[in-house]
């Protein structure tokens, strides 16, 4: 089952200027953005792995950050803020 919407989501859309239009130049950005998203978020995992603290943590999950990014952004730039967007948050916030 999906998760359903918050009441305050089309408050939020409202707030952010998620209209249409943005929806538009978010999937354009999208088509371009895919071709480089693997690599740059390789580059920020290596980086992260370098971090004392947390450094660790990425060398062990590393393939599970990089999915859960690449389907944040793909979520993102689909420019469709619905049930499954919201999943997809709700997914990338449990790995982290």
């Amino acid at each position: 089952m999906a998760p359903q919407l918050p009441s305050n989501f089309a408050v939020r859309l409202a707030l952010y200027e998620l209209d249409e239009r943005t929806c538009e130049a978010l999937r354009a950005m999208g088509q371009l953005a895919k071709r480089v998203l693997p690599s740059a978020i390789d580059r920020f995992i290596a980086g992260a792995t370098k971090l004392p603290t947390v450094g660790p943590i990425y060398v062990q999950h590393k393939e599970e950050f990089k999915r859960t990014e690449l389907a944040q952004f793909q979520a993102l730039l689909a420019g469709t803020f619905d049930a499954n967007y919201i999943e997809t948050c709700n997914r990338t916030v449990q790995v982290y």
